[in-house]
């Protein structure tokens, strides 16, 4: 037929853009799932060693003990991975000689702000990529580019299905079985049964089938419970066996074991990969099993020598299946698991009895030392640019987040502007999702920050949709979109800088006249560019009328300080250098000590008390605020907070100074949203649209 190449020209362009902002959120996923993973394993890695050492001491003592430290393991799996506290054994590895050894130093994860350190970490890709111009395919070239973390996690996807198609095959094949099994006509053995439950204080009722189609007994069942006892046993063994089988799967059905080894299971599927859950699993059955034997010859009702013979008619009759179900293949030999019981029962007859409140005093103090594996950080701590010598940061060691420049440097008019709009093409108004900025045929275009490029078309259809076009990923999921270009200067895969020049404006595809259409992007959303960017050029009458809308934002900001604006958000003369750069914040003169105030409620989330005179950003408070904000303060006088504190609107943090690179006492004062500097003022006292701009 040879539609493929015909199909992939027909997608329709949103429908490409759909499926990579799909493709990349998926990445996006992989890498954090592996890096979680990778944690984890780490983490039940040293447990491990921790318990498996202990409990080849404990084992002959007390299999509650035992069953306790080995749920440890599990447990570790399931929890968050940021856990600390100031007591546990990572802080005494990191405190202690011991994290000098070699291997404890690589098992052990980066804490936060480790990770935060390091230049290394992987920045999420952003979404809406092009599918036209320069016979490239992003999705062909997202395949070829595809990381590795993204390839592992298909893998553990692959391998959680299959595992999880046999966990339920398996599943489906013992319901059918209990579906064709028959009642044990026994009245004795019922009674038997029934007995049990009364000793065991069980309410729900238990029903006792039994099948020639399986050899092994096993209990299924929450709610109704079922014991299944097999033929074959009916016809080899003696009464008092069955009667062993029965009392031990009756204590199976009190413990709810049923319930337990389900979710032991799913935590099996979900790190399939790890031999430590199968390690694990296979000590957690093993004690599971003495456990129910324990309890029964708690009871008294069967001798040890009795319910010892019974286990032996199992082992020569090679029906194993004492452990219930067992869904999925473990490590650990039956035999031997038999063997381990047997001398447990027959030979510690006078066992060291154990009080559950004991148990329960040991287990919570394990836990509450070895689970919290994450590196505990002091409020001291945590602020790293706090150091015992004095040292300069320079407003770019302060944060990382994006700082969106011009794309024309103050070149142009701005013509069209982020919301609804009439447009020569169309009677009624539309939504306009960029930032129209006319200039003359051939004005140089610039990267408004550094990334890849991603698209570079450069065919077109006359009058028709974004002519030549240029599309930059950026760190944090964002994407910079460029159209209507004359020359387009790059490749898709380039890396560029800040400030490179890109190509030039043009009028190409569906344009009235030369000018830039500029848009910003994160995860497929599109925002408003004059939020990011902070533009000089003046607007026409009709982009001066128009009303622009603001993502809907539930912090309301107010200024830290009232004083004089000395310097906007946007392109500015840097009073140092004397060349031109991008200011990320707002400079707000004020007398020295004049109080600066919280501009919205928050949790204090870094200090900088240490700086060089006439260096760097001076003493800094920053505060992080819901809705991924971030508001920064610098060359402040004094600092009245700390970190970690919860602060008030409007409520005083410091005074204003004149510490670090600064021409006089003032605040600078800067706002950070999802990873990029933001325009402070349009957030302050902002309205739900934004009316007509000063000239």
């Amino acid at each position: 037929m040879m539609l493929g190449n015909f199909g992939m020209k027909c997608v329709a362009p949103l429908g490409r853009e759909k499926m990579m902002t799909f493709l990349l959120q998926f990445e996006k996923l992989a890498v954090s799932f592996v890096d979680f993973m990778q944690t984890e394993v780490a983490y039940s890695a040293l447990i491990f060693m921790v318990i498996f050492t202990v409990t080849r001491f404990t084992r002959r003592f007390s299999p509650a003990l035992n069953f306790a430290l080995w749920v440890l393991v599990f447990l570790r799996l399931v929890l968050p991975t940021d856990i600390s506290q100031p007591f546990s054994a990572r802080q005494i590895v990191d405190n202690g000689r011991f994290s000098k050894w070699m291997f404890v130093d690589a098992l052990m994860p980066l804490s936060d702000s480790e990770k935060a350190a390091d230049t290394s970490v992987h920045e999420a890709p952003a979404a809406g990529l092009s599918t036209e111009g320069n016979g490239s395919d992003p999705i062909l070239s997202f395949v070829n580019a595809v990381k590795w973390q993204t390839l592992l996690f298909v893998l553990w996807l692959i391998g959680v299905c299959a595992l999880s198609f046999f966990y339920i095959r398996q599943l489906r094949t013992f319901r059918n079985l209990i579906r064709g099994a028959i009642p044990v006509a026994d009245a004795n053995l019922a009674a038997y049964c029934d007995d049990w439950r009364q000793r065991l204080h069980i309410k729900r009722k238990v029903q006792l089938l039994s099948s020639g189609e399986f050899l092994s007994p096993f209990t299924i069942g929450l709610f109704r419970p079922i014991i299944f006892i097999p033929q074959k046993l009916f016809e080899r063994a003696g009464a008092k066996t069955v009667q062993a089988i029965i009392a031990h799967e009756m204590v199976h059905i009190k413990r709810l074991d049923d319930l337990w080894l389900r979710v032991q299971n799913v935590v099996q599927i979900l790190y399939f990969f790890n031999p430590v859950v199968w390690i694990a699993a296979s000590e957690l059955n093993q004690e599971r099993e003495r456990l129910c034997d324990e309890r029964v010859l708690a009871e008294g009702a069967i001798s040890r020598k009795t319910y010892g013979e019974s286990m032996l008619q199992i082992l020569k009759f090679n029906l194993f299946g004492f452990d219930g179900i067992t869904l999925l293949p473990g490590f650990g030999n039956e035999k031997k698991r038999f063997k381990n019981r047997l001398t447990s029962i027959l030979k510690n007859q006078k066992k060291v009895r154990t009080s559950m409140i004991s148990i329960a005093l040991v287990f919570l103090s394990s836990a509450t030392f070895l689970l919290p594996m994450a590196k505990y950080e002091t409020p001291a701590e945590r602020p790293v640019t706090v150091t015992n010598h004095l040292m300069s940061l320079a407003p770019d060691e302060l944060s990382s987040a994006l700082n969106f420049r011009d794309p024309l440097h103050g070149e142009g008019l701005i013509t069209a502007r982020f919301g609804k709009l009439k447009t020569p093409y169309s009677e009624a108004a539309r939504f306009h999702k960029a930032v129209d900025i006319k200039a003359q045929m051939g004005t140089p275009v610039y990267a408004a920050e550094a990334g890849e490029v991603i698209a570079a078309n450069t065919e077109y259809t006359l009058n028709k949709g974004w002519g030549r076009k240029i599309e930059i990923k950026h760190r944090n999921g964002y994407i910079t979109r460029y159209a209507h270009l004359k020359h387009v200067n790059v490749q898709v895969g380039q890396e560029v800088k800040a400030d490179e020049q890109i190509g030039t404006v043009g009028t190409t595809g569906q344009s009235t006249g030369p000018h830039l259409h500029f848009e910003i992007l994160q995860n497929g959303e599109n925002l408003n560019p004059e939020l990011y960017v902070g533009f000089k050029q003046k607007l026409s009458k009709k982009a001066n009328e128009q009303y622009v809308i603001n993502k809907r934002i539930k912090v309301q900001f107010q200024k830290p300080v009232q004083g004089k604006l000395t310097s906007a958000f946007g392109a500015g003369k840097d009073p140092f250098a004397k060349k031109q750069r991008k200011h990320r914040g707002i400079d707000i003169a004020q007398k020295d000590g004049t109080p600066v105030l919280t501009a919205a409620p928050g949790t204090v989330s870094k200090l900088v008390l240490n700086y060089e005179k006439g260096e760097g950003a001076g003493m800094v408070v920053e505060i992080t605020h819901d809705d991924g904000f971030v508001s920064r303060y610098t060359h402040l006088g004094e600092i009245l907070v700390q970190v970690d504190q919860d602060v008030k609107a409007g409520a005083q943090i410091a005074t204003v100074g004149n510490t670090g690179r600064s021409t006089g006492p003032h605040v600078h004062f800067e706002l950070e949203l999802n990873g990029a500097f933001v325009d402070p003022l349009i957030l302050i006292n902002r309205k739900s649209v934004v009316p007509k701009r000063a000239q």
